[in-house]
């Protein structure tokens, strides 16, 4: 976004006249259609021009709404909210994970950012789980049986620094 915009501020008629290069054009609006809690700044910088050229507008509400599966309702007894007496510890943690409750079952864990993209996907028989290697933010983590039955639902703040 910036290369761009640095490279075409010294040739402000070419923006006047509404002529871009085709590349550049495309590399905007892909900018531009990103979600702005993703992008930040350059999804807004990256909007006024292409809204400039093209008129082109952009609704955050759609664009930042999470995947299908991360909306989809649960049965009540899968709800993150209904006690199931596990816990899941340090939180905020720096990716060493801890839980109690399960019952020394194996579990699997599945950890998804605050986009609904899925992060981890792993096995536990020892109650704990090294999330070391994912990126600092808050995070969802399931735990989940066997069969696939969501035990517990939790939100977990990564901070590595």
């Amino acid at each position: 976004m910036n290369g761009i915009l640095l490279f075409y501020l010294p040739a402000q008629p070419r923006l006047l006249n509404n002529t871009l290069a085709t590349g550049d054009l495309a590399t905007l609006e892909s900018i531009a259609g990103m979600c702005p809690l993703e992008g930040g700044d350059a999804v807004y910088e990256a909007r006024a021009l292409v809204a400039h050229l093209t008129g082109a507008h952009y609704d955050d509400v759609e664009l930042c709404e999470p995947p299908e599966e991360m909306r989809r309702p649960q049965k009540p007894e899968t709800l993150a909210d209904t006690p199931t007496g596990i816990m899941l510890f340090p939180n905020p943690s720096t990716g060493q994970v801890y839980w109690r409750g399960t019952g020394g079952q194996t579990v699997r864990i599945r950890v998804y950012n605050a986009y609904g993209q899925q992060l981890a996907d792993m096995y536990s028989t020892s109650g704990f789980a090294n999330l070391e290697h994912l990126p600092d933010g808050l995070h969802l983590v399931q735990l989940l049986s066997l069969d696939n039955h969501l035990l517990a639902s939790r939100k977990l703040h990564l901070i590595k620094h």
